[in-house]
């Protein structure tokens, strides 16, 4: 009856989730509006009134042509402005967060001395704000497991740095280890420059938060790592079984790789969404951390999120069977409802950068052209027909490799064999295609800087993978640029001619494979490995594109490089490719 005096034509109610048995119909000037219970039941809103709860799936949304909006902490005034202008689309922003109980960085909290604070703009305190929040819902423990928190924010925002706060409140609060799982062992490097940028003016820079690779451990070992963070991907968390309590920071960076999980009977789940949820059973007080700007593209995949406790004890669906039924049954608006009652919960944040005042062009490298002729150089042209021909004969080699090895070996190079291959075939043909793409990036970057504009080049890998592997070989003061393509088919020449090492190996088989490889089976295999590598030198592959594109647009003094590479090339010159 409060709301009997707004418009229809500014507001509009959302769909409701709960059934028509459920709802209270109330008459209003404008129309009829159903006031439902909450999906998720009262005890989630730890904090509310009850008149607060009876109204939390009353939606009034404004009515606006805005997708997005611009976004702004509304109940934080902690830490400096983003550096960009961030936004929330405008169905989230009709809703706000809970006011706020939590104060993080306890050792912090209170401090005088501004030089303490963590180094995280406002966007980023308020996540790990509200994160702690969550995680200290005393409602939530009653059932047995505490609450989650899934991080939504967009590329730009900072999604490393508030993992990295929130394992620094945990630290600075006497919980001192975490665990940060993610998808690739090279954002390795990344987490630690996130976690010491974030801490570097804190109280923690001088105890030092160490940060522990869980590949230095042998599988078949207990981690004695002790106190930090130990950083994991998901390939390995499968591998793993080994598990200690703890109630630290629980992170799962880019969380939907475990999306393939399938509700409790059924069949179809991926090894990744096994260990995901397994981990997060056996630590029923760990301080679980959902991050990803691509949480889910069907309601169906959230089921490894069980920490936002949506379904279950306390809540209004029994299972996660009986939460999907009623989602599919509301369609998309169910879906935007879902979204903004759990931000009003206090459990979800998506913001993103804004694109306001951006124009976008897209520059066509001759794939509509009738002949290639006009982007590919002859040199290029006749660079293509030689890699395709020797991976060729790679794969004519890794076969034949398993002729001649012993029986047990060849069966584990086979199983291996495949993965590598077309991964690293994959791979080299996606950085050579880059590559042949940069004399026409740098054309038109150079054409709008004489027009006076600015240019951002984005690129979807640095190759810093290969330099560090390149580094490793040559040594780091090495000169000479690196050649992303050279160093992927190199390392798959390197890896699959040759003699299988098993992932747990006795001193007994370390023994007879030294022995076949001194045999004159092993030294074919050997020069043959060795003629290979001498046939991907005479290629002369490109460097890598980055290197390429910075050399050619000015050098370091004119580029402004935004990656997680931690070197940069100094050996590459305009005019070298």
């Amino acid at each position: 009856a409060e709301h009997s005096s707004i418009p229809k034509a500014e507001y509009s109610a959302a769909p409701s989730l709960s059934t028509d048995s459920d709802a209270v119909e109330t008459e209003t000037v404008s129309e009829q509006v159903s006031i439902k219970p909450s999906i998720f039941g009262d005890w989630t809103h730890g904090g509310t009134t009850p008149a607060d709860v009876s109204l939390m799936s009353l939606y009034l949304v404004e009515l606006t042509e805005d997708v997005f909006q611009e976004y702004v902490p509304e109940k934080i005034n902690v830490g400096p402005p983003h550096p960009d202008s961030v936004v929330e689309t405008s169905t989230l922003a009709s809703v706000s967060l809970p006011n706020v109980t939590y104060a993080p960085f306890g050792a912090l909290n209170g401090a005088r001395d501004a030089t303490l604070a963590p180094s995280l703009s406002a966007v980023q305190y308020e996540v790990v704000t509200y994160a702690g929040q969550a995680h200290a819902n005393e409602n939530a423990l009653r059932f047995g497991q505490r609450m989650g928190f899934f991080i939504g924010d967009g590329a730009g925002v900072g999604k490393g740095r508030e993992i990295s706060g929130i394992i620094l409140d945990n630290h600075l609060n006497g919980r001192r280890r975490a665990v940060w799982i993610s998808i690739s062992a090279d954002l390795y490097q990344d987490a630690k420059r996130d976690l010491g940028d974030t801490s570097s003016n804190s109280l923690a820079a001088s105890q030092g938060i160490p940060v522990h690779d869980i590949r230095q451990f042998k599988q078949t070992e207990p981690i004695t790592a002790g106190d930090g963070v130990l950083y994991s991907t998901y390939s390995m968390l499968t591998n793993s079984k080994r598990v200690e309590q703890f109630e630290g920071a629980l992170c799962f960076d880019e969380s939907h790789k475990a999306k393939n999980m399938k509700p409790e009977g059924a069949k179809g789940s991926s090894a990744t969404a096994k260990a995901v949820m397994r981990l997060q059973r056996e630590m029923p007080l760990a301080r679980v951390v959902y991050c990803s700007a691509t949480g889910a593209s069907d309601i169906r995949q959230l089921c490894y999120m069980e920490r936002l406790l949506l379904w279950g004890p306390g809540t209004c669906f029994a299972s996660f069977e009986d939460f999907c039924a009623a989602m599919e049954k509301g369609g998309n608006g169910a879906r935007e409802m879902l979204a903004m009652e759990m931000k009003m919960r206090g459990c979800y944040i998506a913001r993103g950068l804004s694109f306001q005042g951006a124009e976008c062009e897209t520059v066509n490298a001759g794939a509509e052209c009738e002949t290639v002729n006009a982007v590919l150089t002859e040199r290029q042209r006749q660079l293509y027909d030689a890699c395709a021909t020797l991976w060729g004969a790679l794969w004519s080699s890794i076969r034949a490799t398993h002729n001649i090895l012993p029986p047990q070996a060849a069966k584990l190079a086979a199983q291996r064999a495949s993965a590598s291959y077309w991964g690293g075939h994959q791979s080299f043909f996606n950085q050579l295609l880059l590559s042949f793409k940069v004399p026409t990036i740098v054309a038109s970057a150079q054409q709008a800087l004489a027009e006076g504009k600015c240019v951002v080049v984005a690129l979807q890998s640095t190759g810093a993978a290969a330099a560090a592997a390149a580094a490793s070989k040559e040594g780091a003061d090495s000169e000479e640029a690196v050649s992303t393509p050279h160093e992927i088919i190199s390392r798959v020449v390197e890896k699959q001619l040759q003699y299988p090492t098993p992932t747990v190996q006795s001193e007994e088989a370390a023994m007879e494979a030294q022995e076949w490889e001194m045999s004159p089976m092993g030294e074919a295999l050997k020069r043959k490995r060795e003629e290979l590598l001498a046939e991907v030198a005479k290629l002369q592959l490109p460097a890598t594109a980055l290197d390429t594109l910075v050399a050619e647009l000015g050098g370091a003094s004119q580029v402004a490089e935004m990656t997680g590479r931690s070197k940069r090339e100094r050996g590459l010159q305009r005019g070298k490719k």
